[in-house]
């Protein structure tokens, strides 16, 4: 295995950047796409104003197999009965 030290690798480790990403449901089947954007520059020592920054873009296809509103359904508390001497 080739070993280097951190003073010849040609990039940096920390990267951050932002994510956006959108869905569309219907019945059971969903489909998501988005992207992610690199905001901070990888190369550790800029040649030249050369950048170098993360990108992707992603699709993906699911299916649920339980619907939304089976899962995240509320139940109502039970009420009490009031019978008409305690009024």
């Amino acid at each position: 295995m080739l070993r280097t030290s951190s003073r010849t690798r040609p990039y940096k480790r920390f990267d951050a950047g932002l994510n956006a990403s959108a869905a569309l449901e219907y019945s059971k089947l969903y489909l998501r796409v988005g992207t992610e954007i690199g905001m901070t520059n990888n190369l550790r020592d800029a040649v030249a104003k050369a950048t170098s920054k993360n990108s992707s873009f992603f699709v993906g296809l699911g299916y649920r197999f339980a619907a939304p509103s089976e899962h995240l359904r509320a139940v109502p508390a039970p009420r009490a009965k009031i019978s008409p001497k305690q009024c």
